[in-house]
This record gives C-alpha cells, structure tokens and sequence, in this order.
C-alpha cells in the first residue's frame, strides 16, 4: 500500500502503528460498551461509557501485572509489612522493561502494551483489530 500510494515506508509504517492503534482501542471500548449495555440494559448511559473506557484500557494498556510482580516479589505469606517497605527495595535503575515478556519462564509471550511500546507490527499485533472484529460481529450476531 505505501509503494502505490507514493507514501515513503518510515511514514506509512508509523501511520500503520497509529492506525492499528486506534482501531484497537476504538473497537474495545464498542464491544465493552456494547455488551454492557446488553446484559445492563436499564442502568444509566455513563456507566457504560466506563465500562468502554476500562476494557479498551485493559485490553490495549493493561499489560501481563509483571510490574506488580515486581513490586511484590519475594513478599512473606503471613507476615504483612507495609507498602512502602516493599517499594524500599526496588531498584528502577535494574528495571527492564522487556522482562515483562519473559515473566512466564521458557516463553516468550508479548501483550498489546509491550508491542505498542516498541512499534512492534507483527501479525499478533495487526491481528488484534481483525479479531475484535469477529467479536463484534459475533456479538451482533447473538444479540439481535
């Protein structure tokens, strides 16, 4: 598509990152709006407009909780000690940001954040809009 349109690569592959981007998070917040609405068909407008905004947020921003991992590792069962006590030993100079994607040993498993982060434009990632439309196609489907 860029060689047709005349468009050089560096721009149409960012163009294709802001694309794939928002369609995500557009079609998230449809489908957890929409299905809010239909299981909740008498509560208020705007709790439905939360409830888009949390699942495209969870869905395209959440990430995989490695960062609470993180923050909470090696935390003693049965002997509580406060918050800040916990965030005293981290070190965010030793953080890096990839081991998120290494968090379950021996795989390699990216999430929508990890792949935005780095304008990764794999097939996982250009699948996600692709999928989210036969969700709601499917939606629509069992709705009506």
């Amino acid at each position: 598509m860029s060689k047709l349109t005349g468009i050089v690569p560096n721009v149409s592959f960012n163009l294709m990152l802001a694309t794939v981007f928002a369609l995500s998070i557009i079609s998230s917040f449809s489908l957890g709006y929409h299905a809010y609405r239909f299981f909740f068909s008498n509560s208020k407008k705007h709790i439905a407009l939360y409830a888009g905004i949390l699942t495209a947020f969870f869905l395209n921003l959440g990430g995989n909780l490695q960062t609470i991992y993180l923050f909470t590792k090696g935390y003693p069962p049965g002997t509580p000690i406060p918050f800040w006590k916990i965030l005293s030993h981290y070190n965010p100079i030793a953080y890096w940001y990839p081991n998120a994607t290494r968090f379950i040993p021996f795989t390699i498993h990216e999430f929508p954040t990890y792949s935005h982060v780095v304008s990764d434009l794999h097939g996982h990632v250009l699948n996600i809009p692709i999928i989210l439309l036969i969700i709601g196609l499917f939606m629509a489907f069992m709705y009506t």
